[in-house]
């Protein structure tokens, strides 16, 4: 992920997310406001933005940080569950199967 500079999450409004130094910078269309997340968390919403299932992400943030497959699941499920746009890429979340896990 280190070479993705920018990238989007089209859903009811679409969302880009930047690289600055450490932190990924994303503008929430609605609100007009700005926020930040760090590198994992951006990690999660590029694979979100391709599509990817929920098990292709808790896979690849398992396998890249070294931590156990439910450890990986607990991190994506609490950082989108307080992610502040939620709403916004709610639509991404039903398309792949990452909502039902949100729910269970």
């Amino acid at each position: 992920m280190d070479e993705i500079k920018c990238f989007i999450i089209q859903g009811k409004k679409n969302i880009i997310f930047r690289q600055e130094g450490d932190k990924y910078v994303f503008f929430d269309p609605i609100a007009l406001e700005y926020y930040v997340t760090n590198y994992i968390g951006a990690e999660i919403l590029y694979y979100i933005s391709k599509g990817k299932d929920f098990k292709f992400i808790s896979d690849k943030i398992s396998e890249e940080y070294g931590i156990t497959e439910d450890m990986s699941k607990e991190t994506i499920k609490e950082f989108l569950l307080d992610f502040p746009l939620l709403s916004i890429i709610s639509s991404n979340l039903i398309e792949s199967d990452i909502y039902k896990e949100l729910s269970a």
